[in-house]
């Protein structure tokens, strides 16, 4: 079995066919954003970046968790976030070591900051996620976590330095569809992409999406989704030997 990641990744004649305008949807999505919050000027270097935006994602988790604040955390609930995010990370990074030592003082405080932002995101959105829900896999595709989930809405946090992206959707439809077919969910019917680093939210219903990514409808691209994943799956055997790409943060 693959990775969701690997999935949006390497199947690129699934996406064309379901999603011919996925670049055109990008860009109004972005032209759409709303800027909620200013944009915060970390001053770490990119090789910790992708480090320091996980662990601020599970660090904000572990603050919702615990009913506090990101730095009212004890410092085993912050190791705990850490590790974790360190974890993550390594296994998208073959070859790579990530160690807690390689975040530095200032690294930290900038996860404490950008997860503090996240926080104050969902509050002023009006979002009260379950966060780092586990997805059940389907056919070719593992198991994974999605972001977060509240009731319709499932969330994808990004905070990198950029605007969305196109795979950022991509990853947001496989959990919507995984999530369906587990019976997790009946149905998935807004999407929400935040970025606590820039402070801006990219909003929409799962079927307006669609449509501007060519798509028919969520049925149309559940069902496509659902043949290719489960019902081909002898034919994508050769993907699990395949390493997966490093994941977009």
């Amino acid at each position: 079995m693959i990775s969701e990641r690997t999935f949006n990744t390497l199947n690129r004649d699934f996406w064309r066919a379901v999603m011919p305008r996925s670049e055109q949807m990008t860009r109004l999505l972005n032209a759409s954003r709303k800027f909620v919050l200013p944009v915060f000027s970390g001053v770490s270097n990119a090789e910790n970046r992708g480090l320091i935006n996980e662990a601020a994602t599970r660090l904000a988790h572990s603050a919702i968790n615990c009913n506090c604040t990101v730095a009212a955390l004890s410092d085993d609930h912050r190791r705990v976030a850490l590790d974790s995010a360190v974890k993550f990370i390594e296994r998208f990074r073959s070859g790579q070591s990530y160690h807690l030592a390689s975040l530095n003082s200032s690294d930290l405080n900038e996860s404490i900051i950008i997860a503090e932002r996240l926080l104050e995101m969902f509050q002023l959105i009006g979002l009260s996620p379950n966060m780092f829900v586990r997805v059940p896999g389907a056919g070719i595709i593992d198991s994974c976590d999605v972001d977060g989930i509240d009731g319709d809405v499932i969330i994808e946090i990004k905070a990198g330095n950029r605007n969305c992206r196109s795979e950022d959707i991509r990853q947001v439809l496989v959990y919507a569809a995984l999530l369906e077919l587990g019976c997790r969910i009946s149905r998935v019917r807004v999407v929400e992409i935040l970025n606590p680093r820039l402070g801006w939210q990219v909003s929409s219903d799962v079927e307006s999406l669609l449509e501007m990514a060519g798509c028919r409808s969520w049925g149309y691209f559940r069902s496509e989704f659902e043949s290719y994943v489960v019902e081909s799956v002898h034919s994508h055997q050769f993907i699990d030997k395949m390493i997966d790409p490093r994941p977009t943060l």
